[in-house]
């Protein structure tokens, strides 16, 4: 690609919904100040992308899940995290990353913000919002989670501040648990441990009872806050 020739903001869209993806390019193009440089349908097609021209993108806008993965991080997560730790810290033109996702959940928003995400925005919000997302992310470097992602967000943190004491789990069960974030099946957990299927899914009903969790994705959530598993 030939080197920047203006100050227009230069994005990335990536969305394996191409219609998604393709509407939301029509709505940048309508701004003066913005530049749809390319579209990418998953993470890996984007991290390609931005190492072929990192030198000219300002922005990846991204959604969240993208392909079947594991509850904890999905891997519009997993791509934020390689984009932010590989390309933004190499002494090039800063990389910014803007989450747009249909999953507003507690949890996913606070693990963006920990890793370093700059925007996280749902795909119910109109195009005015999005292009002032995109502004103050660029424009101004300040982050953007605001309305329904911050009320969210600050709700998922109230109900946890100050409970301290998780569930007592045995070393088996700390290990099932974290197979579980992990996406790993019941059967590769049998496999892995050298027990019964039945055995696995005996611990996965204790973990659910003392965690009073209503799914999986829930269990996943609540001990992600009690900070006994880990993103990997």
């Amino acid at each position: 690609m030939a080197g920047r020739t203006d100050d227009t903001i230069q994005i990335i869209i990536v969305d394996d919904h191409k219609i998604l993806a393709q509407s939301i390019a029509g709505l940048i193009e309508g701004q003066k100040d913005m530049k749809m440089v390319s579209q990418a349908y998953s993470g890996q097609e984007a991290i390609e992308i931005l190492q072929e021209n990192q030198l000219d993108i300002d922005l990846v806008i991204m959604d969240l899940r993208m392909e079947e993965t594991d509850e904890l991080e999905p891997d519009g997560i997993r791509t934020a995290r390689y984009i932010l730790d590989n390309v933004y810290t190499r002494g090039l033109r800063e990389v910014k990353v803007l989450i747009l996702t249909q999953l507003i959940e507690g949890y996913l928003i606070d693990l963006a913000h920990k890793i370093g995400v700059d925007g996280y925005l749902s795909k119910d919000c109109d195009s005015e919002e999005l292009f002032l997302a995109i502004r103050t992310v660029v424009r101004d470097k300040r982050r953007y989670f605001r309305g329904n992602v911050e009320e969210i967000w600050d709700q998922f943190s109230y109900k946890f501040k100050g409970r301290q004491n998780a569930p007592t789990l045995t070393p088996t069960e700390m290990e099932i648990l974290q197979m579980i974030a992990e996406g790993v099946t019941t059967k590769e957990m049998a496999r892995r441990r050298g027990r019964g299927e039945d055995g696995i899914e005996a611990h996965r009903r204790n973990l659910m009872r003392k965690f009073k969790a209503k799914n999986a994705p829930h269990l996943i959530s609540l001990a992600y806050n009690f900070g006994l598993i880990k993103v990997v």
